[in-house]
């Protein structure tokens, strides 16, 4: 690998942990605010980070995973190849109300999926 698309991939890691970071405060504002019971960060370059989950999140018992991309085509791409796993996007500068919006969308609808099946959650 040659040292410029060794740079572009090392400026997209940099742009991917500051998304997860802003989901990950606006997750720990869900926790104070009740909305959400916690929420676990995945170890980076874990298998489950290899999987497409970044974090779990615990609502009522029950733990949804969470995929965090910070472009559209990122998005596109990780709902195509994991689409059984709740995704959102998130860009560094995004404003935390809108990251909040996008959460609760975004898990109310795995929410919904899980008692389809017949689940409790």
């Amino acid at each position: 690998m040659g040292n410029i698309e060794r740079r572009f991939r090392e400026i997209g890691e940099m742009r991917g942990r500051g998304s997860e970071q802003l989901v990950g405060a606006t997750l720990e504002m869900m926790v104070q605010k009740r909305e959400i019971d916690e929420f676990e960060r995945i170890e980076p370059r874990s298998e489950l980070d290899y999987r497409g989950i970044d974090f779990f999140v615990i609502i009522k018992g029950k733990r949804f995973p969470l995929q965090v991309k910070s472009s559209r085509r990122g998005l596109k791409e990780a709902r195509k190849e994991h689409p059984e796993i709740p995704a959102i996007r998130a860009r560094p500068g995004d404003p935390i109300e809108k990251i909040h919006r996008r959460l609760k969308t975004e898990l109310g609808q795995a929410r919904a999926r899980y008692r389809r099946k017949g689940c409790r959650g």
